[in-house]
This record gives C-alpha cells, structure tokens and sequence, in this order.
C-alpha cells in the first residue's frame, strides 16, 4: 500500500464526530477522526512498512501518525525517524503510541530515561509512558531498576502538565499494580501525592488501585499458606496412618509366631 491509498483508507473512516471528540481533547487539524478500532485494523492489513510509516508521519496528520506507529518496525526504523517522532508528537494520544512503539526499540531503557529529563513536556510524557509499559513487565525488566523513578515521580508530578501528570500517575499504578516487592512503597508514595485528576477523563486513584493489589496479593499469600498448612496435614496424617498400620502389622506377625511356637 503506498501513501495516497493509505490517506484515502484513513478519509474514508473518518468521522465528524470523532474530530470534534478528539478536538476536545486537545488533538489538532490535519485529521480525519478515524477510531483506534479502525487504524489498528488498517495497521493489521499493511503490516510492517518503515518506508510508509516515514511518509505517513511527514504528513502531520493526526490518524496517520498514528497508523505510522503501528506500522513500523522498532528493531529497524532508524534512530533518527524515532528522534523525530518523539520530539514531534503533540497530543497525549499520540505519545502514548509513540510510547508503546519505542519500548519495543533497542536501548529502550536507555531512551525513557533521557525523556523524563527532557526540557519538552510531551517528550517527558513519552518517557513516564513507557515507564508505564516496562512497569507492566515484570520477566522484561527487573524490579530494581525502578526505585529511583518512583523517587523522580514523587519529586517532580506536582510541578508536571496535565498529560505528564496523567503519564506519570499511569506508571506509579503499573509499579504499585504489577509488582508486588515495591507495591509498598508505591502506595506510601501514592498517600503523599494524593488524587490525581484529568479533566475529561476517569480518574484513576492510584492509593486505592495499588491498595486493592495488595490485599489481592495477601488474600493469595493466605490462600497458598492454608493449602501448604492442608497438605502438611495431610501428609503428617497419612504418615501417622502408615505407622499405625506398620506397628499393627508388626503386632499381628510376632503373635502369630509365639502362637507357632506354643502349638511346636
């Protein structure tokens, strides 16, 4: 599919009713207002195009940067064309995208990390994005490679945008949700942060999220000590069973010699 068949798929699954939604949340012309239902159908038929997503970017709009992100592949788009995508994305939309595309990417630790020190807020919510996305991951990246984020977040989440705010608060619920060695100290610093709330969209209290995980987690920690406690018994049972039974056996094979013996 070259470039013109690609914006013609786009237009034709636009809506207005999606461009004034997605106007509302802050997404600016050119676009289409093509459902993510539909791009990620589009991203599905084309499969990996790095040449395509480079063009589809380039044009600005909206839909189709984000089919572009769908599109490319991570392990072979250049450095450079990620460079541009991350500096470039101006909706939270479309840095959640550009998020989920670059963790995927080779130094991806490396990169969230030079992000959240950026001097552009949208790149700096890319960064707390992909925080997000490896918090979720434990067999990807180990749990003590985070504390020292979870003490950024706490220092700097007041001082955030809106969308970096939102960025961030996602990431300290991924840790606090998905991570049970530091879901403590994430609710601790979820208390001293307190609510965070976005106009426009559900909150997401992350003090009672990571609170309701870790219950979860100790009613699973309680459920797994009762059935080791059940099993031991059962087992400690049917060794006292089989020593009762050896005992008896015992018992019955000496009387049945003296028996023998009486009757010789």
């Amino acid at each position: 599919m070259n470039l013109d068949q690609a914006m013609a798929e786009l237009q034709s699954m636009g809506s207005v009713k999606n461009r004034k939604v997605f106007a509302h949340h802050g997404i600016r012309e050119p676009m289409f207002g093509v459902s993510l239902k539909n791009v990620r159908a589009l991203a599905k038929q084309i499969r990996r195009d790095n040449f395509l997503a480079r063009n589809l970017w380039e044009t600005e709009n909206h839909d189709a940067r984000m089919l572009a992100t769908m599109i490319a592949d991570p392990k072979t788009l250049s450095v450079h064309s990620l460079g541009d995508w991350v500096t470039e994305a101006d909706n939270y939309i479309v840095c959640a995208s550009v998020a989920d595309f670059a963790v995927r990417a080779p130094n991806s630790w490396m990169l969230a990390n030079a992000y959240l020190d950026d001097a552009s807020e949208w790149v700096v919510t890319i960064g707390w994005n992909m925080v997000a996305i490896m918090a979720a991951n434990p067999k990807g990246y180990k749990s003590a490679l985070f504390p020292p984020l979870l003490g950024k977040l706490e220092r700097t989440i007041a001082a955030r945008q809106k969308w970096t705010r939102h960025a961030m608060n996602s990431a300290l619920i991924a840790l606090g949700t998905n991570r049970p060695d530091l879901a403590e100290a994430c609710f601790e610093a979820a208390k001293r942060i307190g609510p965070i709330q976005i106009e426009g969209l559900p909150d997401r209290n992350a003090e009672e999220l990571i609170g309701e995980a870790i219950e979860g987690w100790k009613k699973i920690l309680m459920e797994r000590a009762a059935r080791r406690r059940a099993e031991q018994a059962a087992a400690s049972a049917v060794a006292v069973q089989e020593a009762v039974e050896t005992t008896e056996s015992e018992t019955a094979e000496a009387s049945t010699e003296t028996v023998d013996e009486a009757a010789e």
